[in-house]
C-alpha cells in the first residue's frame, strides 16, 4: 500500500471511530510506529485530530461529519484461523471495533473469519485484503474473489484469490478455471464448500496446501 493510500485509509478509519491508537494501526498497516506518527501528524496539521496519549482523535467539529471515501505487514504471525505463519503478501487483516487487529494467513481463512464477524452477535470489522496479481491492498468488501480452479493454492484449499478488478478475475477463471463472486457470495460459497465435508469448527477447516477444483 503506498502512503498516500494508507493515510486516505487512516483517515476514513478516524471518521469512523473517532479515536485511533498508533500501535493498532502500525499492527493494522504492517509499518513501523514512527511512520503512523508521520502519517497522522498530516490529520493533526489540517486541524481534523489532535494527538491523545498514544493515538490521536477526531476533533470535536468533525465527528458528526461524514466519513470521506474509501481509497497492513507484520502484525500477528499466526492465523487466527487455521494456525498457519502469515505470508505479509497474502493475508487478510481485520481491525475489530476493540482495536485488537486480527490477521488471517489467506483470503480463504479470511473470509471464514470475517463471515463469521458479520454474523448475528458480533459487532462486525473493517477488513483489507492483497489483491493477488498487482500486491496492492484494497477493503475487502470491495474485492472479487475467485474460488477453486486448477491454479496452485496460494496458501489454504479450496484456494481462494482476491483481485481489485473483476476483470482481472474473470479473465483468471478463464486460464485456471474456479468461479468469480463478490464478498458475500463467496463468504457464503465458501462456507458451504467447507461444510460438505462435515467441519464442525474453525479448527477442523481444510486450512493447507493443496489444490481442488471448484466446480
Amino acid at each position: 500500500m503506498l502512503p498516500i493510500e494508507r493515510r486516505a485509509t487512516i483517515r476514513r478509519l478516524l471518521f469512523e471511530r473517532k479515536t485511533l491508537k498508533i500501535s493498532e494501526l502500525s499492527a493494522l498497516f504492517g509499518v513501523s510506529e514512527m511512520t503512523i506518527h508521520r502519517d497522522v501528524r498530516a490529520l493533526v496539521d489540517e486541524g481534523i485530530a489532535v494527538k491523545t496519549y498514544g493515538g490521536i482523535a477526531l476533533l470535536e467539529p468533525h465527528r458528526k461529519e461524514a466519513p470521506p471515501p474509501s481509497s497492513p505487514d507484520d502484525g500477528p504471525s499466526r492465523c487466527v484461523v487455521c494456525g498457519k505463519p502469515v505470508n505479509p503478501t497474502l493475508a487478510y487483516r481485520l481491525l475489530l471495533p476493540d482495536g485488537r487487529v486480527d490477521v488471517a494467513c489467506c483470503a480463504h481463512c479470511g473470509l471464514i473469519h470475517h463471515r463469521r464477524l458479520r454474523s448475528p452477535g458480533h459487532a462486525g470489522a473493517y477488513a483489507l485484503v492483497r489483491d493477488v496479481l498487482t500486491h496492492t491492498t484494497v477493503p475487502a468488501e470491495e474485492a472479487t474473489y475467485v474460488l477453486g480452479g486448477e491454479a496452485p493454492a496460494a496458501c489454504c484449499r479450496p484456494p481462494v484469490y482476491a483481485f481489485s478488478a473483476s476483470g482481472d478475475a474473470e479473465r483468471f477463471v478463464r486460464g485456471f478455471g474456479g468461479v468469480a463472486l463478490r464478498w458475500s457470495e463467496a463468504a457464503d460459497r465458501l462456507k458451504a464448500e467447507m461444510a460438505v465435508g462435515g467441519e464442525a469448527s474453525a479448527k477442523d477447516l481444510s486450512c493447507f496446501p493443496g489444490t481442488q477444483s471448484l466446480k
